[in-house]
């Protein structure tokens, strides 16, 4: 399984696409209202990863993925909780987790780890989904706990058109080094033994420990870029996140 960043409108596009397939056929099956655009940011301007089942896949196999963005490039989804108190910089959101496969979320939840570790973060924001079902429980095994009482979710529906609660979670202090030691593990043996690799450019991001080094390809590549076209794209996670 390797991981991967996305740069190009096409692996963005396509990205999109695989993120609204996973939501309508597993899980809770939900969509982004019709009237919200916040999907389409995340999309644009977010670091987008992707896992394959094999190096040599195209960019249309990708099985699973996420989107990071830290608080100094968009804001986070909901204004709870408040960590104005951090360096912006080093507040990561992370969401748009989904997978095709099963497992596979899992092995996206500790790349996750390792990118925010390559970042330096100071916490971890996430919104999982808790009803109609809840989402939440495994962030909670990562050391997530909540952060502010639950909120209902104004950019997306279920697939009947009824009503979607997150519960906003953050992951800090011991609980947090905890976690990304962990995801610094996994560009080593720990990686290896669970069939996890990174490309060459994440590795040499980890390699450099510059905090921006992982998020810098994205950054230009994205920058004054057109929405990419996509359908019913949401803000946070789909079959393990939200």
């Amino acid at each position: 399984m390797e991981l991967r960043e996305l740069h190009t409108i096409q692996e963005r596009s396509i990205f999109a696409i695989k993120l609204t397939e996973a939501r309508s056929s597993r899980g809770v099956g939900f969509r982004e209202t019709a009237h919200s655009e916040i999907g389409k940011a995340h999309i644009q301007f977010g670091s987008l990863y992707a896992l394959f089942e094999n190096a040599t896949d195209s960019v249309e196999r990708m099985v699973g993925g996420f989107i990071l963005h830290d608080l100094a490039k968009l804001p986070q989804s909901f204004p709870k909780p408040d960590l104005a108190h951090l360096p912006a910089r080093q507040v990561i959101e992370a969401g748009e987790l989904w997978s095709l496969s099963k497992g596979i979320a899992k092995l996206a939840a500790g790349a996750t780890a390792g990118i925010c570790a390559i970042r330096q973060a100071k916490a971890i924001l996430v919104y999982p989904i808790l009803k109609p079902q809840n989402l939440a429980i495994p962030y909670g095994q990562f050391g997530f706990v909540n952060a502010s009482e639950p909120v209902k979710w104004p950019f997306a529906e279920t697939s009947d058109g009824g009503d979607v609660w997150v519960q906003p979670m953050v992951l800090d202090g011991t609980a947090l080094e905890r976690y990304l030691t962990m995801g610094s593990a996994l560009f080593g043996a720990a990686g290896a033994s669970l069939g996890l690799v990174f490309s060459d450019e994440i590795t040499a991001a980890s390699a450099s420990k510059d905090p921006t080094a992982a998020s810098a390809m994205s950054n230009a590549d994205s920058a004054d870029r057109p929405v990419s076209p996509t359908t019913n794209n949401g803000t946070n996670g789909s079959t393990y996140q939200s």
